[in-house]
């Protein structure tokens, strides 16, 4: 008799739970499925864990958990941090449940399907935001109420079109993967359609995000291809274009740039060695709130010199070594920069701080698990 799949299974669920998280905003009503699925996955995972699994394996998980957990305590019991704000602040870190079921896909070389299919989802996601983009603002405006309404996408007119910003904005390397290997020319549509996303969102971290990775994680044609696009409409359009940077940084000076500024200077005299723990609510210059708008200063301010140093050895130093040492995997360099997108982004908003992008930390520290032979049989 054979042996059931369960590998292929897992894949198309995890893209399920991937596909519906990012369209959650844009359809609310789905929001509780992708959620279920998490479960799902869990009680599988159980299936095909037969066998306990590997110690080193389990050391990291709790490790990760413990770590959080001390600056829980640390947060609530010593700086009188909130609990339900320090476990909601947290719950990005539950994707390393499912370690496991991760290990399992890339022992049955199924890593590549996995991918293959949320970047086809994400090319999927991208080429709808930018047909309701042209539609807002240059055709007859059909989802404006759906939009505006009933999305929870940021949908308002701005600068004579309309702005659709949509927080999986970060994950646009994913949707490269889909594009790899076709025709020239169903590149170049492709690399347009993932253009007019970024430029909808007019999200200026976005704009510098999107160039930097062209330049140093795809490849050099890519990045080319971009500024030769660019350069073409910029000389098209200079007075547009003139226009359109003029108001844009206008309108971020009084409002974003100000905010981050101020929390930057206040990390500036705040630092401490230990930080003020998870749950903790900020007051910076009368703003009170408990999460900042740069994520990276918020992990500082939280963990700080000591737990912060250890924290990005976690997300930052093992995921680039992990890179530099399977580079030549294109499935790996996709994931690296998927994950690298969100961190840079992370600079200007909390964009990182969702199970979804610490997924693809997790995939990562699963291929080195493997390849360092200490997933041994836990998923036999």
């Amino acid at each position: 008799m054979k042996k059931f799949d369960y590998s292929t299974l897992l894949v198309v669920i995890l893209t399920l739970y991937f596909t519906l998280s990012n369209f959650s905003r844009l359809i609310p009503r789905i929001e509780f499925y992708y959620q279920l699925l998490v479960v799902i996955l869990i009680v599988l995972q159980f299936r095909i864990m037969n066998e306990r699994i590997n110690n080193k394996i389990l050391i990291y998980i709790l490790g990760i958990f413990s770590f959080q957990l001390l600056y829980i305590l640390y947060g609530v019991i010593i700086n009188n941090g909130d609990i339900i704000v320090a476990l909601y602040n947290s719950k990005y870190l539950l994707i390393f449940i499912l370690m496991p079921t991760f290990l399992y896909i890339i022992k049955e070389k199924k890593l590549k399907l996995l991918i293959n299919y949320l970047s086809l989802s994400m090319l999927f996601k991208i080429c709808i935001i930018v047909m309701i983009s042209m539609d807002l603002s240059f055709g007859k405006q059909i989802s404006e109420n759906y939009m505006i309404h009933i999305s929870h996408l940021l949908v308002h007119p701005y600068m004579g079109v309309y702005r659709v910003f949509d927080s999986y904005i970060i994950l646009f390397p994913l949707a490269f993967y889909a594009i790899f290997g076709l025709k020239i020319y169903y590149q170049i549509i492709y690399q347009i359609i993932i253009s007019l996303y970024i430029m909808f969102s007019f999200a200026v971290g976005m704009y510098f995000v999107y160039i930097i990775i062209g330049l140093f994680f795809i490849s050099r044609k890519y990045f080319y291809l971009i500024f030769f696009m660019l350069l073409i409409y910029i000389i098209y359009d200079y007075t547009f274009i003139s226009e359109f940077i003029y108001r844009l940084y206008e309108s971020k000076v009084t409002t974003s740039i100000g905010v981050k500024s101020n929390q930057i200077f206040w990390l500036k005299d705040n630092i401490s060695w230990f930080g003020k723990g998870v749950g903790y609510t900020f007051d910076i210059n009368g703003r009170v709130d408990t999460m900042l708008e740069n994520l990276h200063i918020y992990w500082i301010a939280t963990y700080g010199i000591i737990g912060s140093s250890i924290f990005y050895l976690f997300i930052l130093a093992m995921p680039i070594y992990i890179y530099n040492k399977f580079k030549d995997i294109f499935e790996i360099k996709i994931i690296f920069m998927s994950f690298f997108s969100a961190l840079l982004a992370s600079l200007v908003n909390p964009y990182a701080l969702s199970g979804i992008i610490f997924m693809f930390l997790a995939l990562l520290v699963a291929y080195l698990f493997y390849n360092l032979n200490l997933y041994k049989r836990a998923t036999k």
